[in-house]
């Protein structure tokens, strides 16, 4: 199966241009995070978007490269990093991430907002290693 190429920059696009606005505010000092409810909520729902993005990219790629069919989000992660497209240590933080997007959707009014905070440098750094190794790996974009 061939790769599409636009699904792949597409999703790409979108993680890109929600970073920056994340690292803004992964920038900001917790207390001034935790002042700002509009930027929290915005967080939280563009990371959701990061955290999507990257799953469909996974869901995509999957197929193409692993022997395995991912049963969840968090296992097509992982399928990606045992075809050698990047190592445990990722993979086991991107599942994290993709456990983490649930808490985004079903439990975001009851999520602590320094604990988004406090997620952001990490998630941010991975998604980053994420999208350049399937570039680097699979699609050379």
């Amino acid at each position: 199966m061939a790769f599409n190429l636009e699904v792949l920059r597409k999703r790409f696009g979108e993680i890109e241009q929600n970073l920056l606005l994340l690292e803004e505010a992964s920038r900001l000092p917790l207390t001034d995070f935790l002042n700002l409810p509009d930027k929290v909520e915005a967080t939280m729902f563009r990371l959701l978007i990061c955290i999507e993005a990257a799953q469909a990219v996974c869901t995509h790629v999957a197929p193409r490269v692993s022997s395995q069919t991912p049963d969840s989000a968090a296992h097509c992660f992982e399928c990606l990093a045992q075809a050698g497209i990047y190592d445990d240590e990722l993979a086991s933080r991107l599942a994290a991430m993709s456990r983490f997007r649930n808490l985004l959707v079903h439990r975001y009014w009851g999520l602590d907002p320094a604990v988004v905070h406090g997620f952001l440098p990490q998630s941010l750094s991975d998604l980053r290693l994420y999208i350049a190794a399937i570039s680097r790996k699979i699609v050379a974009l």
